[in-house]
This record gives C-alpha cells, sequence and structure tokens, in this order.
C-alpha cells in the first residue's frame, strides 16, 4: 500500500498518513491457530495487532483447535504470544 501510495497514484489520493501507519492504528487481525504461516507474519509485522479467531469450533476445522493454537503460540516469544492470546483482545474492546 505504501509503495503505491508514494506513487503517481498516491497523488491524486488525500492522506494525512501512510497507508500503513492508518492500518496498525485502526484494524486487527484474526487469524485461525491452523495458519501455518502465522508466526512469520507476526514477525515480520509485529504482534500488536494480531488475535486468535475464537469463534470456534468451525465447521471446517478439526477438533484440535487448542491444541493448534498451543502450537502456534509456541513458535511466538513470550511477548508475541501474550499478545496474540490475550493482551491484544482486551486492548482492542478497552478492556484493560
Amino acid at each position: 500500500m505504501d509503495a503505491v501510495y508514494k506513487g503517481a497514484l498516491g497523488r491524486s489520493t488525500k492522506l494525512e498518513d501512510l497507508p500503513s501507519n492508518h492500518f496498525r492504528r485502526q484494524c486487527w487481525l484474526s487469524a485461525d491457530p491452523d495458519e501455518r504461516a502465522l508466526a512469520l507474519i507476526i514477525e515480520h509485522v509485529g504482534a500488536d495487532r494480531f488475535f486468535w479467531a475464537s469463534d470456534f469450533p468451525h465447521p471446517d476445522h478439526t477438533g484440535n483447535y487448542i491444541e493448534e493454537l498451543e502450537e502456534c503460540a509456541d513458535k511466538l516469544t513470550p511477548s508475541a504470544r501474550q499478545k496474540l492470546l490475550g493482551e491484544n483482545v482486551l486492548r482492542a474492546y478497552n478492556c484493560k
């Protein structure tokens, strides 16, 4: 988004900040624990806006959802793990 904004197309778009900064302030990302790339994505973009998709069970997932969540969270740093498993949800809903 930032590359397009910095180019010719961005000159016709009236934003006060880079698209990535708007996204970072205003968006939250929810993911299923069986998303194998999640740990790498969190490492790349940061852990501050991610939480796990707690609206389960899903008919398209197996019954080991919590085990998959634990396996996914084990690949993260302790700080990113805490954010994914609860801290970010508390911030999203102003519960902290």
